[in-house]
């Protein structure tokens, strides 16, 4: 929905930098976090959220 959302505004660097930073923290989840997908994506997507909600 947030990368929808990116699209329709028609900014692709924004979109862009979201999917880079989404797959920046999966990866740092699945490489050392021992808590599950749940809890590590509500953590890592309070600063994805800010940072969409400054632009």
């Amino acid at each position: 929905m947030i990368v929808a959302h990116l699209l329709q505004n028609k900014n692709p660097l924004e979109a862009a930098m979201f999917c880079g930073a989404l797959y920046s923290a999966y990866v740092e989840w699945d490489k050392t976090s021992e808590e599950s997908a749940e809890q590590f994506a509500k953590k890592a997507s309070a600063p994805l959220l800010r940072i969409i909600a400054m632009s």
